[in-house]
């Protein structure tokens, strides 16, 4: 279970394809209110119900409220925010309270926040805050949209977010030699980054991924290995914020409370469901836009990149340069 209230969120993406308007789709989740009658009970509720319940009994009356959508602005495209829940069965109650035990006393709630975004290319693209439990409440939400429109479809493989792995690479070169993105947008250091080669064998580098870490180096100089994701820290004054976040390749993230803006009106109860609309909605396209524009990179900083980690694959075995 994550909300968007948890001190740990970290959302998935995907992208749904649907003629039925966020209105439609808020009206469809009424009707589809959670209300906890048996074991099986799913519905939808709003993003601001009370979460003291969550991961408990559901023994509490819970008082599930209205998904809300958000008109259009010049700041901001329309939006759905809503809540997802479903009751889980806990093993741990059932061996505790025994087989006659009621389904109010061996079940616990859970839920997820469904974010919504009109995509100007159609459908709509959304995040939902649970990455484990995704596909939960994305079913849930087509089951909404197709209550509506019959052809509603969603992906979450081919999805313009997603990442190409050669991106994470040119984060670590920017990182080391270029953290200046543009003159509004800075790269911080990257404290951890996961990898996976062709033998699907991981390398996992912690507290800092510089290239004096010689398992990294060989990896990038080998060229054979997967990077991501990576936790990161990037500050942007177009959002007058600073970021730290933990990036995958699928286009999900995990944003931080370490993070901070410079408007202290922001850091309130909001400040989790801010930082996640600015990132997905703006600093990470802008982000994926300045790596796709990177034509240096793309002429020869991969290949300049991969003989510098050569190199200190030499050095830290004392062989000297490779050059």
């Amino acid at each position: 279970m994550a909300v968007l209230s948890s001190n740990q969120v970290a959302v998935y993406p995907f992208h749904l394809d649907t003629t039925a308007t966020l209105d439609e789709l808020a009206q469809q989740m009424v009707v589809d209110r959670f209300k906890p009658t048996k074991s099986s009970s799913v519905g939808w509720g709003s993003i601001d119900d009370d979460d003291t319940g969550i991961k408990l009994p559901p023994i509490v009356k819970i008082d599930a409220g209205r998904p809300s959508v958000l008109n259009a602005s010049k700041a901001q495209v329309a939006r759905l925010r809503a809540r997802y829940y479903w009751l889980r069965s806990d093993s741990v109650a059932r061996r505790r309270e025994g087989i006659s035990a009621g389904w109010q006393a061996t079940t616990v709630l859970e839920a997820a926040d469904v974010l919504l975004w009109d995509d100007p290319t159609g459908g709509y693209t959304g995040v939902v805050t649970d990455r484990p439990n995704h596909m939960k409440p994305i079913n849930a939400l087509v089951a909404v949209a197709r209550a509506v429109d019959a052809k509603a479809s969603f992906t979450v493989d081919t999805i313009p977010q997603r990442l190409d792995p050669d991106f994470f690479l040119w984060l670590m070169y920017r990182a080391r030699s270029a953290p200046d993105l543009t003159p509004d947008v800075r790269l911080g250091g990257i404290t951890h980054i996961s990898s996976m080669d062709g033998r699907q064998r991981s390398v996992d580098v912690k507290d800092g991924a510089t290239l004096d870490r010689i398992e990294l180096a060989a990896s990038i100089a080998l060229g054979a290995t997967n990077f991501g994701p990576a936790k990161f820290s990037i500050d942007t004054s177009n959002e007058g914020a600073s970021f730290f976040i933990d990036l995958h390749p699928d286009g999900g993230f995990q944003p931080y409370k370490s993070s901070s803006y410079e408007d202290p009106n922001v850091m309130g109860h909001d400040f989790m469901l801010t930082m996640i609309e600015d990132l997905w909605m703006k600093t990470l396209p802008e982000l994926r836009s300045i790596y796709a524009s990177d034509t240096a990179w793309a002429r020869d900083g991969i290949t300049r990149f991969r003989a510098e980690a050569r190199d200190e694959v030499w050095a830290l075995l004392g062989f000297g340069s490779t050059r």
